[in-house]
Order: C-alpha cells, then sequence, then structure tokens
C-alpha cells in the first residue's frame, strides 16, 4: 500500500489527486443510493419500475441543466443522488427475477466482481501514462452505436453480446477515469458529472456481469434436469 501511494502521488498532481479522492468519494455514495433504491423497491416496491425509471430522467435532466457552480452544488449534488437512488428502483425488475428463479447469490457475487473489475480497471488507469486510453473513446461509441440500432431493427440479447459487453464497459472505466484525468488538468474540476459518468460505468459493468452469471446458472439448471 505505501509503494502504491508513492507511485499515486508521483504519477498525479496534487490538485488531481484531491479531485479524484472527492469524485470515488461522490461515487461511493452513489452506489450505495442505489443499492439502498433497490433493496427498497424489491421489498416494499414503492412505485412501479416505469415510475422509477422516469424519476431517473427527471433527475438527471434537473442536473444537467443546473450550472455546475460553488453555490449550486448542494442542489446539483441532491439531483445525482436522488438520481441514483431511482436507478436502484428501475433496476429492481431484473433483480427480482434473479431472485425468484435463479441463486440469490448472483446478485453478491457480481456486486463484488464488478467492485473489483472496477478498482482494478480504475488503478490500471490512473498509474498509465498520461492520455493512453483516450484513443478508445471513439470506437466504444461508434460499437454502442451499432449494438443499439442492431436492437433497434433485430431484437434479442445475445450471450456472446453480454461478454463483449462486459469488455466495454471495462474499457470505459479505462477511458473515463483518464478523461477525468486530462479535465481536471485543463480546469474542469466538475466533481459531480465526472462522478455520473464514472457511476453509469458501474452499474453498467454490474447489469452485464449478473446477466452473465444469470445465464450460466440457467445453463447449469437445464443440465441437472
Amino acid at each position: 500500500m505505501e509503494q502504491f501511494k508513492r507511485n499515486f502521488n508521483s504519477h498525479l498532481e496534487a490538485s488531481v489527486c484531491k479531485h479524484l479522492v472527492n469524485v470515488y468519494t461522490t461515487l461511493s455514495m452513489s452506489i450505495v443510493l442505489c443499492i439502498l433504491g433497490t433493496y427498497i423497491q424489491v421489498s416494499r416496491e414503492i412505485v412501479t419500475p416505469q415510475i422509477g425509471a422516469l424519476f431517473v430522467l427527471v433527475s438527471l435532466f434537473g442536473f444537467m441543466c443546473v450550472s455546475s457552480t460553488k453555490q449550486m452544488f448542494g442542489i446539483r449534488l441532491s439531483m445525482l443522488l436522488a438520481c441514483s437512488f431511482w436507478f436502484g428502483v428501475s433496476l429492481s425488475p431484473v433483480i427480482r427475477m434473479v431472485l425468484l428463479f435463479n441463486d440469490p447469490t448472483i446478485i453478491t457475487t457480481a456486486l463484488t466482481g464488478t467492485a473489483l473489475i472496477f478498482i482494478g480497471f480504475s488503478i490500471c488507469s490512473i498509474l498509465s501514462p498520461s492520455g493512453k486510453w483516450l484513443f478508445l473513446g471513439a470506437p466504444l461509441s461508434t460499437y454502442l452505436l451499432s449494438v443499439t440500432l442492431l436492437r433497434l431493427f433485430m431484437g434479442g440479447n445475445f450471450a456472446l453480446e453480454m461478454y463483449i459487453g462486459l469488455g466495454v464497459f471495462c474499457a470505459y472505466i479505462l477511458y473515463d477515469t483518464q478523461l477525468i484525468i486530462e479535465r481536471k488538468r485543463t480546469g474542469d474540476g466538475d466533481v459531480l458529472s465526472h462522478s455520473l459518468m464514472l457511476f453509469l460505468d458501474f452499474v453498467n459493468a454490474f447489469i452485464k456481469l449478473l446477466r452473465i452469471l444469470k445465464d450460466k446458472d440457467n445453463k447449469k439448471k437445464k443440465k441437472s434436469n
């Protein structure tokens, strides 16, 4: 750990280090609120998933419309945390399906696995040479656009796409982490927007990993039957 701290501090400027600490602190709060939203919705069902998704859009729209000034920081933080909570609520149908038809430990495994993946790729990105992973932006965006169009015209969710999708969001962790560092160096210190970027990477990686584990569990049950 001491060696890692020395490498971390020597690789990044003090202002960037402080910014990343604030970003990851806010990200942790968002993940906790997301988990809480899922837990409350699964246990009590406070609203329909569609209403939850609508609240996500409303919170996100409000977050994007409010200016990123110090005076508005508290309001934007509240909107970000509200967006995270309702995001968790909107994920409840997927979690409920796993609880009903699969091994419930899959959820814990997926969450733990996603956390380890996120930490590993984040450290790799932070300690990599400046700008090394920024070239990933264009191909990743092209892939997501292509997959979206294919789903619109062909539908379905292929097994191979889940594995590729997990790899894509792992690559996004590399890309977004370095993008945040470079933006901070150029004067963009918007902690909340940067936290939102990483939050979406975390959630998408979790969903992909959960579906992979769910698919494996279904295949195992079919073989046993």
